[in-house]
């Protein structure tokens, strides 16, 4: 009998609703998950700012990426105008 692996589901995740980050797949569909994880690595970087410079680069590279998602999701939106 074939069991699913307990991660199985995040491998299917909408590619509209996630960020590829340089290792790690993002998964912000909203604001909060997004903040989240801009928390998250900015915690990272904070913590090892000294001690591992190839890794901060990499969590900065990501920072960038979940930055540019969220100006993304913040943009306004023109109302249609009649016609």
């Amino acid at each position: 009998m074939l069991t699913a692996a307990p991660f199985a589901p995040a491998r299917h995740l909408d590619p509209l609703l996630s960020v590829q980050g340089s290792r790690d797949r993002y998964h912000c569909p909203d604001l909060v998950s997004l903040d989240r994880h801009l928390a998250r690595l900015r915690g990272r970087i904070a913590r090892d700012a000294g001690r591992d410079p190839a890794a901060v680069a990499t969590w900065q590279a990501d920072l960038d990426r979940l930055l540019e998602r969220r100006a993304w999701l913040t943009l306004p939106v023109a109302p249609d105008r009649a016609a």
